[in-house]
């Protein structure tokens, strides 16, 4: 990303943020969007180069295909960072019928 670009997040802000309210969340096994809507959110068709004539449609949606990909990059990159953490604190152990362990319970 360049140094002007870098200047210009904001106006990617919304971008982010339909990307966030239409991903699947493993938490409550749905999308926020589906929570708040009651529907399944509506699909993002990718856009292929030379669908339109307008010059800044072309520019402006090349744009946008360019930032999710960044966005799916930078997401996928602190989910690998996140696992990875808390994989240090796990250990494997394999246990054998019959062996006695300490079992910790949590609501």
């Amino acid at each position: 990303m360049s140094p002007e670009e870098s200047k210009e997040w904001s106006k990617w802000l919304p971008v982010a943020q339909w990307w966030h309210n239409t991903t699947f969340h493993t938490s409550d096994q749905l999308t926020p969007f589906e929570v708040l809507d009651n529907q399944p959110p509506p699909l993002h068709l990718h856009y292929l180069l030379g669908e339109t004539k307008n010059a800044l449609v072309e520019r402006t949606t090349l744009r946008r295909e360019s930032m999710i990909q960044l966005l799916k990059f930078h997401l996928l990159r602190a989910q690998h960072r996140m696992k990875l953490m808390a994989d240090q604190h796990r250990s494997d152990r394999t246990f054998k019928v019959g062996d006695w362990v300490w079992l910790k319970l949590q609501p």
